[in-house]
């Protein structure tokens, strides 16, 4: 269940081709984007750190007690890339620091765009 009560949808990306350009954690689902991260909770600041081993670290000035952190990760992404919070949703990873998100009427290329200027 998301925090807000609503039952998350788990998109079928085993049947979505995987992009072979070094930025296979930022797939585009129909009109949504679904993206994978890896945080590291309790960071001085919230921030994109980087791409490392094939997958987008984010550092979180939260921890990782009672939702605060994916509470935090929602606002800094939704933030970082321009978008509505309610556009974005934790569709996997809910106690893990390896997260999957899913941002609604985006596209990839605007993440792309955003991840490479940082």
């Amino acid at each position: 269940m998301s925090p807000k009560g609503k039952k998350l949808k788990q998109s079928p990306l085993s049947k979505e081709p995987i992009p072979d350009d070094g930025f296979s954690f930022v797939r585009q689902y129909k009109s949504n984007v679904i993206i994978e991260i890896e945080i590291k909770p309790n960071a001085k600041t919230s921030e994109l750190q980087g791409v490392e081993d094939g997958i987008l670290k984010v550092a979180i000035d939260a921890p990782p007690i009672d939702g605060k952190a994916n509470t935090e990760v929602i606002a800094f992404m939704a933030s970082t890339f321009g978008i509505k919070k309610s556009n974005v949703s934790l569709i996997k990873g809910q106690t893990s620091h390896h997260k999957t998100l899913q941002f609604e009427n985006w596209t990839r290329e605007k993440v792309l765009q955003i991840i490479q200027s940082k």
